[in-house]
């Protein structure tokens, strides 16, 4: 856990923020007592789920798709 002021914090955001998506946790105090008053937290990135290969971008049947199959003995 990364513990920092919120003045300090202000000139090292970005290393902050880097620290909270590899799953650290950081929290910004505040005042001389350095009391907690805020955690910063990572955004789980929203997956969207494919319904298939029609929402695919780019997918395109064979021109040999709906040909029967050779027989093969």
């Amino acid at each position: 856990m990364t513990q920092i002021s919120i003045s300090k914090a202000t000139r090292s955001l970005s290393m902050l923020i880097r620290e909270a998506a590899a799953g650290e946790r950081v929290v910004l105090t505040a005042g001389r007592r350095k009391i907690p008053a805020a955690e910063l937290v990572a955004i789980k990135p929203k997956v969207t789920k494919r319904l298939g290969v029609i929402e695919t971008p780019g997918f395109r049947l064979p021109a040999d798709f709906f040909e029967p199959f050779p027989n093969v003995e």
